[in-house]
């Protein structure tokens, strides 16, 4: 189900992307959906920090700034603290290089919803099952469906 990103009401329709309750629209961005409020469409500083953000995000994917093996043992070791992914859901906010995701599927987590300011970050999944949902101005794709978190088969 879409939630509408100014006034929060559920059963956004998926077809039209308008919510009867405020009339905000979902937009395009190069073809692809744009789910942003309407303050963050006009915000100059939300902008500015989406932007600023993928060129760390683009620097780091060329040179991690952190040793890409402790990150994937922290993804390792995080999903030993959650129960079982398998055949579930799962939902990673704040992705990074996206070893978590990476490992959740490796688990057998049946889809990921990702969430990210960083395209680029974002972009070294697409190929994968994964939901992406972009927080900014440009977007790879944008996830849909937000899923109601509740379920049995949802983590």
């Amino acid at each position: 189900m879409l939630v509408c990103p100014d006034c929060a009401v559920y059963n956004l329709p998926q077809k039209t992307g308008t919510c009867a309750a405020c009339g905000w629209k979902s937009g395009q961005i190069n073809g692809m959906d744009d789910f942003l409020s309407t303050a963050d469409r006009k915000s100059g500083l939300f902008e500015g920090y989406s932007q600023n953000y993928e060129g760390l995000a683009q620097k780091n994917l060329e040179k991690s700034n952190i040793d890409r093996r402790f990150l994937r043992n922290q993804a390792k070791n995080l999903l030993r603290y959650i129960p079982d992914v398998k055949n579930k859901h799962v939902c990673d906010v704040g992705i990074g290089q996206g070893f978590f995701c990476e490992e959740a599927l490796a688990a057998g987590a049946e889809k990921i919803t990702a969430v990210d300011v960083a395209v680029s970050f974002l972009a070294r999944l697409v190929m994968r099952p994964v939901d992406i949902v972009v927080i900014g101005r440009k977007a790879v794709n944008v996830a849909t469906e937000l899923h109601n978190y509740q379920g049995a088969n949802r983590t």
